[in-house]
Parts: structure tokens; sequence; C-alpha cells
């Protein structure tokens, strides 16, 4: 490698070494290159992605004007349903799933109390069937409770009104606008929660005793008279108990218009008030947007500054206090949810617009409010946005109840999380186990998710296995490199034709990546005699060759700046040095990590869409990694004679340590979701393991 001058800015790195009782880590601090702040880009190929032209169900003949929807299973078949309050014809209809992101009604609709306005749907009375209950505008009949028969109907049902004072049945009858399920008293059984309208600053709790509803409480939250509109329930002081944050419709700017409330798990609350300033708080979603444990709070405003809608997102810090974070335009704001839509394990927001379309707040460290938006059809008016898997690939889809259309628009979500990043065969987000036999040339997938077993014949024996996403459809395809004749042969998932591409020299190696960011992976070889990375860019065919590395080196391609680029970068063994070349910037960082004879398992263990340095030590089984952002992570996992396969197998935007045993054919997937340890036979000694995203030298 060529002698580069560093700047004077000082860096410090993590050194790995061992001794023979035991390892140790040492900081180590040298001149580098290592840039003072990073920038996270949202990656094109990252974006959730849903169709773009959904597909539109109508209600049933008796349903109109649905304002609130609950996402379940109603009829046991193990397929989401959707359940729509509608305001206008006093009932719920169900729109039952097939599984495959269609859905059929049947009438009549079922009958709830009058103008109900928000739904919440689990199972009260422990029967295994999912029930419901509807907050209404009604005084008489301000919440409903339906419970489902595990058919599709209901059971039976109550109907109870709301009093000011709970004590007294002569008291003054309120009506509701919003419901949660809460937990309130930490005995496992799910309460509800009631946002009141009145002009009273309450919300009326609901304790649930084997499936009878009493209400217990009215919590005062403020003295000055103005209807709660939202509550999120969540544990926002981390103490294992049911907390609440509540809005207000009253834009005076010396009111308080937004409330934390506490569970000081003594029957009582400890209510923060903030004063979000002079608007109209309508909704609210809490969810962890910053994936730092704690729960952040979206609040929502049909009145900004500027007399069109606003957003405010408050960060938490764990102990039960909110701090604004960014306030950010938005026209036409309905209502606010929260779902990992894009699955990286930062909570997203979905807000809906009256004037049609969804936009999708994806979360992200630095708490920034960015929106993917997508617009749906013309004359919905969605109120509400429902997610869940609606077609079976493990993904959350989106539903869109239209209040003037009496239909509901079905989103599917076709994210992938960039399959480049991966080695996903089916397209649904997580690692596929894949085995290559080069004596039959067949390619052995047991896709993830489905469990679905494939055999693609692709290749001869002599080829070396370069799978990856050359067409951009976010499945990885089947391609192999044959050094007899130095040609790619490439089999396109998107339209099942293949390119033969003469490329390299059978002494190369193989090292395809993403390096133009154009969300397709590049024909790519490094070459140990020279140095030099000889890159095909799917973007425009041209070619890029840099001299990075030379002959002893081991090739470590990744996106270690979080750029959505593939970085030329190589490890040392002679010196366990990482020398990382940046796209984003042109500059370079070097890093101690490993020795020789350590396998390098590079990947993005954190979850931060930047690849961290790894490394995988056979004679003791231990994985060290270098987090880009979550620090040092140190286990034992798997046994010398092992082949790893670092890939994303639970779908959750983390790299998974993953090891291949060739003798049993067995693999061992330690995932990052849970710490589970999974154990799959797939594959026969003599097979190449080809799930890993990058080659493992």
């Amino acid at each position: 490698m060529k002698q580069l001058l560093f700047p004077s800015s000082k860096g410090c790195a993590p050194v790995l070494v061992r001794y023979a009782t035991g390892i140790t880590i040492l900081l180590l601090c040298f001149i580098s290159l290592i840039p003072t702040s990073v920038t996270y880009a949202q990656c094109a190929c990252d974006s959730p992605l849903v169709t773009l032209l959904p597909t539109r169900y109508a209600l049933p003949s008796d349903g109109n004007g649905p304002q609130s929807i609950a996402v379940g299973d109603f009829n046991n078949d193990g397929r989401n349903d959707l359940l729509l309050a509608n305001s206008s014809s006093n009932n719920v209809s169900v729109l039952f799933g097939v599984g495959n992101g269609s859905f059929f009604t049947l009438t009549p609709s079922i009958s709830v109390g009058q103008l109900p306005w928000s739904i919440v749907a689990a199972d009260f009375n422990g029967d295994g069937n999912l029930d419901f209950a509807t907050a209404n505008q009604s005084s008489n009949t301000a919440l409903s409770i339906r419970y489902g028969n595990g058919g599709g109907g209901v059971a039976f049902g109550v109907d109870l009104p709301i009093l000011l004072d709970p004590n007294d049945s002569n008291s003054t009858r309120l009506t509701a606008l919003d419901i949660s399920l809460i937990d309130f008293d930490h005995t496992g059984s799910i309460d509800l929660a009631i946002a009141l309208k009145g002009n009273v600053n309450r919300i009326g709790l609901f304790r649930n005793v084997g499936g009878t509803f009493t209400q217990i409480d009215n919590v005062i939250v403020n003295s000055n008279p103005f209807d709660l509109s939202s509550i999120s329930v969540a544990d926002f002081n981390n103490d294992g108990w049911d907390d609440m944050a509540v809005v207000r419709s009253s834009n005076f700017s010396d009111f308080p218009n937004l409330f934390l409330l506490i569970n000081n798990q003594l029957g009582g609350w400890n209510i923060t008030s903030y004063n979000v300033g002079p608007v109209n708080l309508l909704y609210s979603a809490a969810t962890d947007y910053d994936k730092d444990g704690d729960v952040d709070l979206l609040v929502g405003s049909n009145n900004f500054i500027d007399n069109s809608s606003g957003l405010f997102l408050y960060r938490n810090n764990g102990s039960g206090s909110l701090t604004l974070r960014v306030v950010s335009g938005f026209s036409y704001l309905a209502r606010l949810t929260a779902a990992d839509i894009d699955m990286d394990g930062f909570g997203d927001f979905l807000a809906t617009r009256y004037s049609g379309g969804v936009s999708v707040f994806l979360g992200n460290r630095a708490a920034a409010l960015g929106a993917v938006t997508f617009s749906t059809v013309s004359n919905q008016s969605p109120n509400e946005a429902g997610a869940g898997d609606f077609n079976g690939d493990g993904k959350p889809d989106i539903a869109l109840p239209g209040a003037t259309s009496n239909e509901v628009s079905i989103m599917l979500n076709t994210n992938n999380l960039n399959a480049i990043r991966k080695t996903d065969y089916n397209g649904d987000g997580r690692t596929d186990l894949a085995v290559w036999r080069p004596s039959d040339g067949n390619w052995y997938i047991k896709h993830s998710y489905f469990g679905t077993e494939t055999f693609p014949h692709f290749g001869a024996n002599g080829d070396v296995p370069v799978q990856g996403d050359y067409d951009g459809d976010k499945r990885t395809d089947l391609a192999v490199f044959r050094p007899s004749n130095n040609t790619w042969y490439i089999l396109k998932s998107s339209n099942n034709t293949f390119d033969s591409v003469p490329f390299g020299l059978g002494t190369d190696k193989l090292v395809p990546g993403d390096y133009d960011g154009d969300c397709k992976t590049d024909i790519a070889v490094w070459r140990p005699s020279d140095g030099v990375w000889y890159i095909i860019r799917s973007s425009d065919g041209g070619y890029m060759f840099p001299q990075w590395g030379a002959s002893g080196d081991i090739p470590v391609p990744g996106d270690y700046d979080g750029d959505c680029k593939t970085d030329v970068a190589i490890f040392r063994p002679s010196t366990g040095d990482w020398w990382i070349m940046k796209s984003s910037t042109e500059t370079y960082t070097v890093q101690h990590w490993g020795q020789s004879g350590d396998k390098t398992v590079q990947g993005d263990y954190d979850g931060d869409g930047r690849t961290d340095i790894a490394i995988w030590h056979p004679t003791d089984g231990s994985w060290w990694i270098s987090q880009s952002t979550d620090g040092i992570l140190i286990y034992s996992f798997g046994a010398n004679g092992d082949v790893p396969q670092p890939g994303d197998y639970d779908g959750d935007g983390h790299t998974d340590a993953c090891l291949w045993t060739p003798g049993t054919g067995t693999w061992h997937i330690k995932r990052s979701s849970n710490g589970q340890i999974v154990n799959q036979q797939w594959g026969a000694s003599s097979d190449m393991p080809v799930s890993a995203p990058y080659q493992i030298q």
C-alpha cells in the first residue's frame, strides 16, 4: 500500500490483543482521517416501499364513514382482518383477510354506540378470541364493548356511559374522543383509558376484571376546561408500568396542552404539563423513534403557526421527562400511528392526510423528521392508518380507511432493507439459508419466513458463487464466476434472463458490491498482484480502478460510512489492521482489529446503516465486533471448522452471527432481535454456503 500523509487530527481506536491467558482490549490512539461528525443517509435502497397504486376494497353496504381502524385476527384463521369504526352508520365493519393482501366483507356490520370515533382490539376476557371496544361521541353509550365469538361474529356486547363521578349514577354523562389499551394497575389484564369530551380535561379509566369493565376513576389532568383529544400509552420512565401521554384541543398560548402522566404504582399519577404553543393538538403516537431504549412522542396539530398543520417530536430522557426535539410543518394532518414500517428497529410514525395519502416518518438516531410520502387516490380522506402483515411476508403493510369513499386502500410493503446488504432470494426482508452444490450446479435455498424450499440450477463444477442483487429488484440473483473463461454469469430474478460478462482473472478476489449507490450489485474484482479494484458500474457501464491494498491482504468491502455505497477496504493479517477508504469523503481510516488467522465477518450489527468492523476467531469461537455506533460487542459462538455466514436472518435490520457446520450441514444462528440461538440442518458437507452478503475469504 502506498504511503499517505495524515492531517493533524487525532483519533483513538480499540485494539484487540490476545495473550495465552486471555484477551484484552487496549485503547490505541493514533493520527488518522476519522471524521468528527457523521451524516446518516437514507438510502433509496432502504426506503420503505409500498405499492404506489393501492388496491381499494369497499366496505359492506351498511358501513358508512369509517373514522378509525384496528388490525387483528377476528375469525381465528391466522390472518389479519380489519375492523372499521363507522361514525355515520354507528357500527363496525369487518374486512376479513385472505392472507395474500386481499380482503372480503360480510354483512351485517356490528352495531355499536352512536358516533364511534376510535376503536381498539384485544382479547378482553381471555377466551382466545379477539374482542373490540369503541369510544363514541354519545353520552349514553360512550363506550361500546363487543366480545368476539372466534368465527368473525360477536357473542355478546355491552354499552356503558361515562360518568363525571363514577360513584354517582346521577352525575353528568360524558362523551369520548379516543380510547387506548392500558394495564394501569399492573395485573396483566387489559384495561381501557378514554379521552373525555365535554370541557372537563379528564381521562376515564375502566378496570377489566374477568372481561367485565367497571369505571373506577376520572383522572383530572388540568383545571382548565377543554376536551382531551388523544391518549398514547407507553412506559415512559422505564419502570415496567404503563404511563399515559395526552393532548387537548386548546390553542390558547397561556394554557398547557400536552400532559405526561407517570403511573406512581399506588393508584395515582404524577402529572407534568407542557405548553407546545398556540396550537390545537389533536393526535399523538408513542414509539422509540431514535432506538435509545426510551419511548418518544409525536404530537400533531391541525392549526400550526402558519395556519397549516404541524408535528412536534418530543424526545424522552427515560425518566419520564420530554424535550422538544424538532418541529415540522405538515398540511392537512388527520391522525398519527406508530409502526416499524422499514423493520430497522427504529420506531416509525404514519401520518395520514385528510387530503389523501400517508407519510412515513422513519425513525433515526438523530431524531430528525424526514418523511417518505405516498399518495393514494382522490376522494379517500383517510382519517387513520392501520398497520399489519396482510400478505404473510412478515412485513407491516398499510391500510387506509376512506372516510368519504367508504373504502379501504391497502398498500403492500415491498421494502427489503436493501438486498445488497443481505442475501435474500425471495425478497421477504430476511437472509435465507442457502448452499450451492458444485457437483450438480444446484442452489438449495430454504426461504427464511415462509419456510419454502427451492432448488434452482445455475452454474457448473469449478464455478465460484457471486450472488447479489444485480437487477435492483430487492431479491438476490443467482450468479457465478467461471475461472476457466473469466466470465460472470448472472440469472436475473426480475425477468429470469441471464447475462454473461467476461471480467477479471481466475487469480482475482471476487468483491461484488454497490460501489455507485444505484441499489444494484456491481461486478467487481480485487487483484492482489497490483492492489487494484476493477469495478463495472451498473449505473452507466463505466469503470472504476481504485488502488487499495497489497498482496497478502484480504478484501473486506462494505458501506462503512453509511452513504449507501460500498467502500473499498482491506484487512491486513500481518498487522491486524483494517484500511478503509470511505466513498463519502474520499478519506481513509485505519483500525487495528484482529490478527492473522481470524475470519473477517463485517456487517451492520448495530443497525445504524453502516458496516461494522468484525472478526471471528476460529480457535476459540469468539466474535469481536467494533460497532460503529453501539460500541464493542464480544461473545463466544461456534467452533473451529465452522464457516461464518453473518446475515440478517430475523429481518430486524441487524446482522446476526451465523455459522454453518460442514460436517453435519447445520446452521447455527444467533438472532439479534431476541438473543435466541436457532439450529437448522440445510446442506451437505461438499456444499458451499451462499448466505453471507460478502465473500468470506
